[in-house]
């Protein structure tokens, strides 16, 4: 093997044990949190829905290279809208929907190139399954159908391509400040059809009430691309890191801020975002 293989296939592993480690820690975050709080994991009430628009702009002039430094890119400009609606089928089961659109964009010389497409829409299903030592947990199922090319997405997909996502989700309650707060985290796995890389994925967000109308929600997401052949040079992980506030305005509305950034990763652009939500309890 030739030293520079070797030092690509060095850095994969140690980023994939990386990456393990991480999702693991993640994982056991959820069991260790309790105390009462009055969010989380929990399924929505059978009836009722709830709709979340947000509008997330994000910039980068940089990109995570395979050994996980960062090189110089032309300047890449993404606005992505999403629309994600869950509907409380009983007292177990939500029921999801999500739809996205995004503008891309990218600098050339003095020229700028931009797209604007629907990219996804998935539909899916949360069901509650039980609770264990003050920890709550559920499993969730989406499908995922992508309807155009995304500029941004390093999996190869196109339009009629399908993914299939399996998650778990755990959810637990503690006590900060004299307030309630809760943890949530989510361990996921994408199949992807079509010789396409499938990936592993952990999320774990922490939210607390700094006053009665507010939530602070910071959140850690990151994830794992390989081909079936896990070659260094075609892998792809990043690690993000958000934090917003939400605060709400009526009994039925809420209105969220917050950015975040691509702080590491492999074969991925080095993002920073804003966002703005909207959240309308019905």
């Amino acid at each position: 093997m030739k030293l520079a293989g070797a030092k690509s296939h060095i850095v994969f592993h140690r980023n994939l044990i990386r990456g393990c480690a991480l999702i693991s820690s993640l994982y056991l975050s959820g069991l260790i949190a309790s105390g009462p709080a009055d969010a989380g994991a929990w399924p929505l009430k059978k009836g009722t829905s709830q709709m979340i628009v947000t509008v997330t702009k994000s910039r980068a002039d940089k990109e995570f290279k395979a050994d996980g430094t960062t090189m110089d890119v032309r300047n890449f400009g993404k606005m992505h809208f999403e629309a994600y609606y869950q509907y409380g089928y009983d007292n177990k089961t939500t029921l999801i929907a999500d739809l996205v659109y995004a503008k891309e964009s990218v600098d050339v010389a003095e020229f700028t190139f931009a797209t604007s497409k629907f990219r996804t829409a998935s539909l899916g299903a949360r069901h509650y399954i039980g609770k264990w030592e003050d920890t709550r947990y559920s499993v969730e199922l989406l499908t995922t159908l992508h309807l155009a090319k995304e500029g941004s997405d390093p999996v190869p997909s196109k339009g009629g391509d399908l993914d299939f996502e399996l998650a778990v989700i755990t959810g637990s309650h503690f006590k900060v400040w004299g307030g309630k707060g809760f943890i949530e985290n989510r361990l996921s796995s994408t199949y992807r059809p079509t010789n396409r890389p499938y990936e592993v994925s952990a999320e774990s967000t922490i939210g607390f009430h700094p006053y009665t109308d507010g939530l602070v929600l910071i959140k850690s997401s990151n994830f794992i691309q390989m081909e079936y052949e896990m070659r260094a040079q075609t892998y792809v992980t990043a690690y993000k890191a958000d934090v917003s506030l939400v605060h709400r305005i009526s009994p039925t509305l809420s209105i969220e801020l917050g950015g975040g950034t691509t702080f590491a990763g492999n074969n991925i652009s080095k993002d920073t975002h804003i966002k703005i939500g909207f959240w309308y309890d019905f």
